[in-house]
């Protein structure tokens, strides 16, 4: 069963306002990284997701495994997926 709109924004709100408050930045919209200098809060966490960095400033990145993306500065793929047993 899932939230209401309501409740989903304020638990939202709620876990932001908490994880700031412990000195955590929040640098996308379901992650969060301890801050590297918590007195400057305005410098990017050397402890943010790498590949979701690379994803969102364009960096090639490659994925190991079934169903994993890569991308090499040009081309964007994906492994494919094994859904049946082998046997």
């Amino acid at each position: 069963m899932n939230p209401d709109d309501d409740l989903a924004a304020e638990m939202y709100r709620m876990i932001s306002k908490s994880t700031r408050e412990a000195g955590y930045e929040h640098y996308e919209i379901s992650n969060f990284a301890l801050a590297f200098d918590h007195s400057n809060l305005s410098q990017p966490s050397p402890v943010r997701s790498k590949h979701n960095m690379k994803y969102w400033t364009g960096d090639a990145f490659y994925g190991m495994g079934c169903g994993a993306h890569s991308y090499d500065g040009r081309a964007r793929w994906v492994n494919i997926l094994k859904t049946e047993p082998a046997w």
